[in-house]
């Protein structure tokens, strides 16, 4: 965890284990590859910004049209 107060780090700890087999404890200087753990976090800060538009459209979301995805995954075939 850390805390940056006006740009500057204030306070940073590890907590927990970086490594179970070894025993190795998390520090402020552990490195973890960030992998799939970053799309959690676009899909929480996109469905926040999701609601927010929303409440200030006051509109619920059963009202609001569906989010565009791009390219449509839908297959049509010839009979």
């Amino acid at each position: 965890m850390a805390i940056s107060l006006e740009g500057a780090l204030d306070y940073a700890r590890g907590y927990g284990m970086s490594n179970l087999e070894y025993d190795v404890p998390i520090t402020p200087d552990s490195i973890f590859h960030v992998a799939s753990l970053s799309n959690q976090v676009d899909g929480l800060t996109i469905s926040t910004h999701r609601v927010r538009r929303l409440r200030a459209q006051r509109l619920t979301a059963a009202d609001a049209p569906a989010p565009r995805t791009g390219k449509s995954t839908a297959k049509v075939r010839d009979r």
